[in-house]
């Protein structure tokens, strides 16, 4: 009986969250990706205008959105988002590309087809834990997101603007949903925004408690069939779409401004 109801829980969920979702506009995409902007802000994993947010146009695979070079983060709207196609190329909007972030993007999106949604950040422990060249450990519940599904580039050769250091970082991306960038900073990549941009905020706490374990002793960390287990209950993209919702609630409560753009659908 127990197992049944909680089956019967996820399925309700999951329908519920599917008709949300259900044939969203372009305009309502690229109003999730601006707020996708503005909730990396509010959380302080943003550093002044470096750092990205990418989402694949639908019915354009060879093009994506991502922010305009020169802004903050907490500056981007539905309206300034630049479409960029895989030669660099400016397709819709007024401003310049980032040069570093489109070899990022457009590197992922190429070599990813699964891939629809990618968030690089410099986050302040993100940078800090890169620099030890560790691997994450499955120290806590929420840690257990990257157990067996994060990979190391171990190079860092200053901003990503070769093809060559892309192709390396993409070969130590695999597979994962993400990678961390030594000296440099983290990458996750998923299917859907709401996906990516949780993960990004979840490694953040990740790094937090891998830094602050490494000064105690006799740490115990997850058994590895515990820690898949955990993974595949917590970092599924339905409940972390749940969790992009509250996200999403505080970022409209603390920029307003994001409002004026959202459309009904939403």
């Amino acid at each position: 009986k127990p197992l049944v109801a909680i089956n019967e829980a996820k399925f309700y969920t999951a329908q519920l969250l599917a008709e949300k979702k259900a044939n969203r506009s372009n305009k309502a995409l690229k109003y999730l990706l601006a707020a996708t902007y503005r909730i990396m802000a509010l959380e302080k994993l943003d550093e002044g205008i470096s750092g990205h947010i990418s989402m694949r146009v639908p019915g354009e695979p060879n093009s994506f959105w991502v922010n305009p070079f020169g802004m903050l983060f907490e500056e981007v709207t539905p309206e300034n988002i630049i479409k960029v196609n895989e030669d660099g190329i400016v397709l819709e909007g007024n401003h310049p590309i980032n040069v570093a972030g489109f070899c990022i993007h457009s590197a992922i999106h190429k070599a990813r087809k699964n891939v629809d949604a990618v968030v690089h950040t410099h986050s302040p422990l993100g940078v800090v834990f890169s620099a030890t060249g560790k691997q994450l450990q499955a120290i806590d519940q929420n840690s257990c997101m990257f157990f067996e599904d994060h990979g190391i580039y171990e190079e860092y050769n200053g901003p990503v603007t070769e093809e060559e250091d892309a192709a390396k970082m993409i070969k130590a991306l695999g597979n994962n949903h993400t990678l961390i960038l030594k000296n440099h900073g983290t990458i996750t990549a998923a299917v859907e925004i709401e996906t990516a941009a949780m993960l990004m905020i979840a490694a953040e706490r990740a790094y937090h408690v891998n830094l602050n374990s490494a000064h105690q002793e006799n740490v115990i960390k997850v058994s590895p069939e515990v820690a898949r287990k955990t993974k595949s209950w917590i970092a599924n993209p339905i409940g972390l779409a749940v969790e992009f919702e509250a996200y999403l609630r505080k970022a409209e409560r603390f920029y307003p401004d994001l409002l004026k753009y959202k459309p009904s659908e939403l």
